[in-house]
C-alpha cells in the first residue's frame, strides 16, 4: 500500500503524469484509497501505543 502512496506522490510532481492521474482520481477511486489510508493509520497508531 505504501508503494501506491509513493507512486501518487511522484506522479503528482510531474506534469506529464498529473493529467493522467487526475483523470484516474474519480470519486470512487478516491474514496477507496481514503479508506485504505484510514485503515493503515489505525494499524500504525496501534503499533506505536
Amino acid at each position: 500500500m505504501l508503494k501506491n502512496f509513493n507512486t501518487f506522490n511522484i506522479k503528482a510532481r510531474y506534469d506529464d503524469f498529473k493529467k493522467k492521474f487526475y483523470e484516474k482520481c474519480d470519486k470512487e477511486f478516491t474514496n477507496e484509497h481514503i479508506e485504505k489510508i484510514k485503515e493503515m493509520r489505525k494499524w500504525l497508531r496501534a503499533g506505536i501505543v
